[in-house]
């Protein structure tokens, strides 16, 4: 299975630097799930797309809050943008 490479957002990599390790370590597991399947129905994550906004998705973190990504599948990123 070819995996998906994993980016982010300069914005949204100075967020990551700000949280504390324990979350940091999480937000880690995540990337490595989203680098084996970023879409709906082959991500173990909850997956659910933004509407009305193409190619973008969110998943579950962190208790209340979610991560914002966009996928490109021609090219098998995906980009973390909040």
């Amino acid at each position: 299975m070819t995996r998906w490479r994993i980016t982010q957002a300069t914005s949204f990599g100075l967020l990551i630097d700000a949280l504390p390790d324990d979350t940091r370590k999480a937000l880690a597991d995540v990337y490595r799930m989203l680098s084996h399947g970023p879409l709906p129905g082959e991500s173990l994550l909850q997956v659910e797309p933004l509407p009305g906004v193409p190619d973008t998705y969110t998943v579950p973190f962190a208790g209340a809050g979610f991560l914002v990504y966009v996928v490109d599948q021609q090219d098998r990123t995906v980009e973390l943008v909040g």
